[in-house]
């Protein structure tokens, strides 16, 4: 349950983006959270939570006077983001060049 307010709290701070409330340090250290609490989450609550609202918004996104953009974005967004949270064993990618030394 706290996991889904969590990610429902997350949902809030992008709408909040559109009002003068808006707090764009919050959103991010936010974020930081959700996937510090992503990486640690050992009983799945957080993942099933994350999987129970992608399932919504593409319930929501297959309807067909949706514009195919919002999809395309969708699907972007999602790649993107499940790009950010690193697979258990393998090294984060460098961000120095392979033929780059210093002197």
């Amino acid at each position: 349950m706290s996991a889904t307010c969590e990610v429902m709290q997350g949902i809030f701070l992008i709408i909040e983006l559109a009002m003068p409330t808006r707090n764009f340090l919050f959103i991010y250290l936010w974020y930081q959270y959700l996937q510090m609490r992503y990486l640690q989450d050992r009983n799945g609550c957080l993942k099933a939570a994350l999987k129970n609202l992608d399932q919504q918004i593409l319930t929501l996104l297959s309807y067909s006077f949706v514009p195919g953009i919002i999809r395309t974005g969708y699907g972007s967004l999602k790649s993107f983001l499940e790009k950010q949270i690193p697979v258990p064993g393998q090294a984060p990618p460098s961000v120095v060049p392979k033929g780059c030394t210093i002197m």
